[in-house]
């Protein structure tokens, strides 16, 4: 499977815009993004270990819901992390 970034978040990940991981639920993926680019953990995460309010997660294009979505990752699926930019 394959994560995407937006640009607000590619400097936690040295400015790949894809990464591809073999992890097989969303979670597993999550935790080895962490492992790969810890600078991204405080910007992500939230305190107690959930995505911020500020990102959402899009599988295959359609929200994540991690209360619904209970099936496994397959090698073409896509997680792209949107980021909610704030201005004026």
């Amino acid at each position: 499977m394959i994560f995407r970034f937006p640009g607000a978040l590619l400097r936690f990940v040295d400015y790949r815009r894809e990464i591809q991981f073999e992890d097989s639920t969303v979670e597993a993926a999550v935790a080895s993004l962490i492992g790969r680019h810890p600078m991204l953990e405080p910007v992500l995460l939230d305190g107690s270990g959930r995505i911020r309010t500020v990102h959402r997660l899009f599988l295959n294009g359609e929200q994540f819901d991690h209360g619904a979505h209970r099936g496994s990752l397959g090698e073409g699926d896509c997680i792209e992390i949107v980021t909610a930019l704030a201005g004026g």
